[in-house]
């Protein structure tokens, strides 16, 4: 039926590693998140990452690989 293959990593490519990537990031923010109210330069980085990550990156993500993420359900269909 094709549920159980990894052709999900080959037809996105680069695309499979961004999301990789932010999903890291995005835990690497979670685990600041425990620590910015005790340093001023912590409390900064999280500001900048955290807007940075949940109102821009997601977004442009969905806009830019919506095709690829379509063609790539449609070859496992």
């Amino acid at each position: 039926m094709g549920y159980s293959t990894d052709n999900i990593i080959l037809n996105l490519g680069s695309m499979f590693l961004y999301l990789i990537g932010f999903f890291v990031l995005a835990a690497f923010v979670l685990i600041i998140r425990l620590l910015r109210n005790k340093y001023h330069l912590v409390n900064l980085v999280y500001t900048y990452l955290s807007n940075m990550i949940f109102f821009n990156m997601i977004l442009r993500m969905i806009l830019e690989g919506y095709i690829e993420y379509s063609i790539s359900a449609i070859l496992n269909i």
